[in-house]
Parts: C-alpha cells; structure tokens; sequence
C-alpha cells in the first residue's frame, strides 16, 4: 500500500472537512445570511454599488461557490447596466448550483440576462442569437421546476423576440391560465394582442424632480403617451419651438398625455427663471448633469422623443423645422389610437 498516498488523501480530507464546518458554524452562516440582507435591501433602494459589495462578501464567506449570491450579482449588474458581468455571474449561478431551486434561479437569472442582450443588439441582424440561448435557459428552469411563472413568461417572450408568435402566444396563455394573479397579467395579455411589442424598443425610464410637482418617475407614468422635450435655453432653434410646445400641451390637456420638457442647462438658476417668464406651464426638469440626456443617446438639440402608453418608443424626431409639431401630433394620435386598439382586444380576449 502507498502510505504517503494514504497520508496526502486523510490530509486533504481533513482541510475539507474544516472548511465546511467553518462555514456550518452558526457564526459565519449569519454573516452570510446578513450580508445577502443588506445587499437585497441596498438593491430595493437602488444603491446597485453598495449591493454588489454585500453580495461579493457573502460569496467570499461560502468561499466563492454560493450559487445564491451569483445570482444576485446577475441582477444587480444588470441593474448597472453591465450585461457582460451579469451574464457572467449568472452563469456562475447554475455552475455552483447544489439545489434544484438554485438551478431554476440561476437558470432563470442566464435568460433574463441573454433576454437583455436581445435588446440591447435587436439591429444587429444576428441579435437573434441572444434569443434562442434564452429560449434553452428558459427551458431547462421549466424542465426542474415546471410551475416556474419566470420561466413561463420569459420563454414565451423570448419566442415572440424570434418571430415564432404562434408558439410564444400559446406559452403566454398557458401562462396566464396557471398564474391569473400575475401582476403584469395586464401586460402579457397585450403582448398576445400585438406580439410585435415584444421586438420594439423601449426607452430607459428615469426619477427626477420637477420644477412645480416634486418627484417624477416615468415608471408611475404607464398608461400615458409622453412627450420628451429636449432643450436648452441658450438653443436657438429650442427656443423658437417652444410655442409648439405649448400648442401640443393644450391640445391634449384632456387626454392621457404627458408632455415634459427636459432641459440640459447646467446653469438651473438661468433654466428657472426663463421658464417661469415665458409661459410653460406643462412638466420641467433640469437635468444639468446630463444623465436623462446621455441614456436616451441625445446629442443634438431639440430632440423630441414620444413615447407609448407601455414604454415603447414610438418616434424620435431630431432637429426643429415647421413640420415637428404635425409629426409628434401624429405619433401621440398613433400611440392613443393603439392603445386603445390594445384595450378592445384585451377586453374581447377577456370576455370570451
């Protein structure tokens, strides 16, 4: 018998043996179970930096192999913005997965991600790839957990991203006959009326103060048309469409129309006191920093952008000129027509 052989394996089955019960005492466990806490209540208050290093250090505690702190990772470098870490870490999730809970999650987190990608890339003709990886994520979380509702509803949209409608309506009414209580029931059912709203682009949503109404979050603006107004004091052609800008306010004063004027002016003392001394009246934000600007991809001023009552972006419009006010009229009086297209189909569906 090779006795040092024999040594080396009670030796290394010894260090194993501590780690674990290092990690089983009730003290790391804690530390553990804290640090994924806070890194959650972090996430709910939109502190992504200070989640992540919670969720890093509870990964550190289970010595970089928690298939759970992975999978929070996944979502809060999604919520950042960086897909590639996400995806990363996501795929992390299912490699260290030890129960069959943590396969769905990590499962589930990998084709939320790859949905992402989708639509980050959807002009790229090869985006559909994306797609197709999310498809099989969604599949194999259906195939340990078939009473997944993630899974459910991201298959059947990943199949609608790829233009197999048939199929992705049929997942989708599956779903929602398993998951009636759904909270975005509402939502799914607008996708099987109009599949193409799973392959349209939506536009970033933003919080930020007004000038006369407090906070607003675009987010607790669905259900209304937009109207983005991108402008600056000291842009000429900006200036000289503001009257536009007051005609198409009062002319959808009575309807689900929210017009808000987003102004780049880093001076905010200058930016008030012109608005307050030339009649505009509908929402103003100042956005000095730039940040609204910058994700919705602004580099020339005025920019207009409308968007649809779900968050869809249904027309940009760069640049002034006298036929800007019939051209963001057309695209409110579009998405209004949809939506409500949309509403009688869902109400039909409903009812039958």
């Amino acid at each position: 018998m090779n006795y040092r052989k024999f040594f080396a394996f009670i030796l290394v089955s010894f260090f194993f043996s501590l780690t674990a019960l290092a990690f089983s005492t009730p003290g790391k466990q804690d530390d553990y179970s804290t640090a994924i806490r806070d890194g959650n209540v972090a996430l709910r208050a939109g502190k992504v930096d200070d989640a992540i290093k919670c969720f890093k250090r509870a990964n550190k505690l289970h010595n970089n192999r928690s298939s759970e702190a992975f999978e929070r990772l996944a979502v809060a470098y999604s919520k950042q913005g960086n897909v590639n870490a996400a995806l990363d870490n996501a795929r992390k999730s299912v490699k260290f997965a030890t129960t069959s809970q943590e396969q769905v999650m990590g499962h589930d987190a990998t084709g939320a991600v790859l949905v992402e990608e989708f639509n980050a890339n959807k002009t790229d003709k090869h985006s559909v790839k994306y797609a197709v990886a999310a498809e099989s994520e969604f599949r194999m979380a259906l195939q340990v957990d078939p009473n997944d509702a993630f899974a459910s509803e991201g298959l059947g949209k990943a199949l609608l991203k790829q233009s197999k409608d048939a199929d992705g309506i049929a997942v989708l009414k599956q779903y929602l006959q398993n998951h009636p209580g759904a909270v975005d029931a509402a939502y799914v059912q607008r996708l099987i009326a109009n599949p193409l709203r799973a392959r349209q682009t939506f536009v970033p949503d933003f919080s930020a103060a007004t000038l006369r109404n407090g906070m607003l979050s675009t987010e607790n603006l669905r259900g209304k048309v937009l109207v983005l107004d991108f402008w600056a004091t000291w842009c000429k052609g900006c200036v000289e469409s503001i009257p536009d800008i007051r005609s198409l306010s009062k002319k959808f004063t009575s309807q689900p129309v929210v017009v808000i004027s987003i102004s780049v002016d880093k001076n905010k003392d200058t930016w008030q006191k012109y608005v307050e001394s030339h009649d505009m009246p509908w929402t103003q934000i100042n956005d000095g920093a730039g940040k609204i600007a910058h994700a919705y991809g602004i580099r020339v001023l005025p920019t207009y952008v409308v968007v649809d009552t779900e968050g869809v972006l249904a027309t940009a419009l760069v640049g002034e000129g006298p036929e800007r006010l019939n051209q963001m009229e057309d695209a409110v009086k579009k998405s209004l027509k949809s939506a409500a297209k949309e509403s009688a189909a869902v109400n039909a569906a409903a009812g039958s």
